[in-house]
């Protein structure tokens, strides 16, 4: 019986490990983007990090293809400004 609750509370503690370690991981994250010279720069770095992250945290795995999605977009809007701005000049 005792051996059980040793289990259940190991389960809880590495759950517990988990959600740290994410929330450290994400921290870190928003430090970096947050440090860039560009919101183009900040999407890349949260876009490549929640990618790494959703490796590990399947959870995140969608979140990190809406940050793909958003970095896709943003690359492609700044492709166009710099295609129009080398017509132009």
């Amino acid at each position: 019986m005792q051996s059980n609750k040793t289990i259940k509370l190991n389960g809880n503690y590495d759950s517990t490990d988990r959600k740290v370690e994410l929330y450290e991981e994400m921290r870190v994250m928003l430090e970096e983007a947050g440090s860039r010279c560009t919101p183009l720069d900040s999407v890349i770095v949260i876009s490549g990090v929640l990618n790494d992250i959703a490796k590990e945290h399947v959870e995140l795995q969608n979140l990190s293809l809406k940050w793909r999605g958003l970095l896709e977009s943003s690359s492609s809007v700044r492709h166009l400004s710099l295609q129009r701005k080398r017509k132009e000049g």
